[in-house]
């Protein structure tokens, strides 16, 4: 890849984003809107010198890198970072002389119109893109149309073919593009017309929103509107044999950013553990981890590295007085309990979250000893005097929680890698870091009584399981199916469909936005594998450099956590899109909702680990036709195997 291309400064002012929003809708390879133009994010290898490191050694392991990258601040410019970003779309087209043509044509036409001092200060026109001809207060304007396809490539809208294949049906040999509003009375892209004015030929945009409008136009011996491959974000480009959609570049389904998340927790966080990631001898002790990993050479290789990597510690540490079989262990904990001794068979994403849910409930060890992660234990007799169901609830007053960029898809989300077909992977093969972000939040972890849980189910199972098995059956029958394994048990529909009632109530008492919460669900598959798990973590997502101020946390003590639940469910109850949504049959993403909408349960898309989806308010409260399903249906009253 060619990282050799020249970098110009933009304004820190008008060409600024928030750090966090690197990971999500304005990550690697996703357009932003600036005041003058629009940009793309480029390539992390663009930017690999200008990160801050950030940590999280299970994740690391998961994900096979050294460590994650947040661009560092600017000397003397608190909280700015420096990103690196490329032009695209590449079309800008003058609103006064109309002219339609690519920005290096633009700047070939400044350069030559252009006094020297205007070429001295900004020879590219980087912050003030205009017309040379009409003068610097005639401001370009960007494409709103490109074309992405399937396998992840985003293009420019293929104007000069779609102009002249209309028309002529022969490109002319020096095209000169102009664009007009036909002011005929219609409307939308059907009022828009594209004319060459080198040889008259023209089109308007009727019909360019229809999925097989260039296989329509295409012949198979000269095809003109194949997809070109561009990746524009690392300027390469990969040969495509599929036919590109059109799109609004604000369009959601132009960029499906995918993000790993991770919470740092007790063992991998403790004092100790954080004590010997400071160190250079660990970091030359992970690199040599990595590699034994990567070419395969075995856990003999990797304990050899471990007892090197010890020795080397202790050395450096020696003020510390560390005892060495510690280090061992720690770095045998870090480097061989996640990745190395796992079975082909084992869900690495079920065990990632039951050593989450250890932590959480307090069965890890060391689970209280570390500055990362604060937990306190509250004594759930007063809790179940109001909410017998409640087995446990926890407060973490303070947590760090990793997220890794790795990805993105375009047209439709998937859920990571395994779709090696739509999967674009943000970094290349050789990079040893994912663009990264942490924030220190608080949460509220609560575990209900698995065996009230059972004995609702048992008691509606098999009305419970025909809901179930639509929303199953939408999901199976889905695009969404094909890139993700979701295990959809009546358990699980419950535990996230109470999340989001919950955050939705959260969200009026503690003074964070809905968007500032989010959820974690710990379910288990349901069918005997793994640990048994049966709760749901609700957590601050917008935390700063010094955490948050405990308002969470707060909600969560008996005087008010019992309380906000009942509001939560009594909430639920009722929706103003009754009873079209009680009566659902499949609604929101892949119809995999029930009785679930924006009136009722759904949150803002990054609240929710799951796009929205496998929701069913009628686990919670029941339905109109079966209002007695609910495992609330009853009030807060238990379920007994009895």
């Amino acid at each position: 890849m060619n990282t050799s291309y020249e970098v110009k400064n933009l304004d820190k002012i008008t060409h600024s984003i928030r750090a966090n929003q690197l990971i999500y809708q304005f990550g690697v390879g996703a357009m932003i809107n600036f005041p003058d133009q629009v940009l793309m994010c480029a390539a992390p290898e663009y930017w690999e010198t200008d990160v801050t490191q950030i940590h999280d050694k299970r994740l690391e392991n998961r994900l096979g890198v050294e460590y994650f990258g947040l661009p560092i601040s600017l000397e003397g410019d608190e909280g700015m970072h420096r990103m690196s970003y490329v032009r695209f779309p590449q079309w800008y087209y003058c609103p006064k002389c109309k002219r339609l043509k690519p920005m290096d044509e633009w700047v070939k036409e400044y350069r030559i119109k252009a006094s020297d001092a205007e070429k001295e200060k900004d020879p590219y026109m980087v912050k003030n893109p205009h017309c040379p001809s009409c003068g610097k207060y005639s401001k370009l304007v960007v494409s709103r149309l490109v074309t992405i396809c399937e396998h992840g490539h985003i293009n420019d809208f293929p104007w000069i073919a779609w102009a002249h294949k209309r028309s002529k049906d022969k490109i002319c040999d020096h095209p000169q593009l102009k664009i007009y509003t036909m002011g005929t009375g219609r409307y939308g892209f059907d009022n828009i017309l594209i004319k060459c004015e080198n040889c008259g030929a023209s089109s308007t945009l009727s019909g360019i929103m229809d999925k097989e409008v260039f296989e329509k136009l295409d012949s198979k011996d000269d095809p003109q509107f194949l997809c070109p491959g561009n990746h524009p974000w690392k300027h390469a480009k990969e040969g495509c044999d599929c036919y590109p959609r059109v799109a609004l570049r604000g369009a959601s389904s132009v960029y499906f950013p995918i993000v790993k998340t991770s919470l740092v927790i007790p063992p991998f966080t403790t004092d100790f553990n954080e004590l010997i990631q400071t160190t250079d001898a660990y970091d030359r002790g992970f690199r040599v981890y990595c590699k034994a990993k990567e070419k395969n050479r075995g856990e003999d290789r990797i304990r050899e590295a471990i007892e090197d990597t010890a020795e080397a510690i202790v050395q450096e540490l020696h003020d510390e007085k560390i005892n060495e079989d510690d280090v061992k262990n720690q770095l045998k904990r870090n480097w061989l309990d996640i990745g190395d001794n796992i079975d082909e068979d084992t869900d690495e994403d079920q065990l990632f979250r039951e050593e989450e849910y250890d932590a959480l409930d307090g069965e890890a060890a060391n689970a209280n000893e570390s500055n990362f992660f604060k937990r306190e234990e509250q004594e759930i007799g007063p809790y179940q005097e109001t909410i017998p169901s409640l087995k446990q609830v926890v407060l973490i007053h303070k947590m760090r929680e990793v997220q890794a960029l790795i990805g993105f898809s375009r047209i439709n989300p998937i859920s990571g890698p395994d779709d090696e077909e739509h999967f674009v992977c943000v970094k290349e093969p050789g990079t040893n870091w994912y663009p990264g972000y942490q924030v220190l939040g608080e949460g509220i972890f609560i575990r209900f009584d698995e065996e009230q849980i059972e004995s609702w189910i048992s008691q509606y199972g098999e009305k419970l399981s025909a809901r179930a098995d639509i929303i199953k059956n939408n999901y199976e029958n889905s695009f969404y199916a094909t890139s993700s394994t979701e295990h959809i048990t009546i358990k699980f529909l419950f535990l996230h469909s109470f999340a989001h009632a919950l955050i939705r109530q959260l969200s009026f008492e503690c003074g964070y936005s809905i968007a500032s919460l989010r959820e974690r669900i710990y379910c288990d598959k349901g069918d005997g594998t793994g640990k048994v798990m049966t709760g749901l973590f609700i957590y601050t997502a917008n935390g700063d450099s010094e955490g948050t101020l405990g308002g969470l946390v707060r909600q969560g003590y008996r005087e008010t956590l019992p309380d906000i639940i009942k509001k939560a469910i009594e909430k639920a109850r009722y929706c103003t899109n009754d009873p079209v949504c009680s009566l659902s049959q499949g609604q929101g993403l892949y119809s995999t909702n029930l009785a679930a909408c924006h009136s009722c349960l759904l949150l803002p898309e990054t609240s929710c680990e799951h796009f929205n989806a496998f929701l069913d308010r009628g686990v919670l409260i029941g339905t109109m036709e079966e209002p007695d399903i609910g495992f609330f249906s009853k009030g807060f009253d238990t379920y007994s195997n009895k």
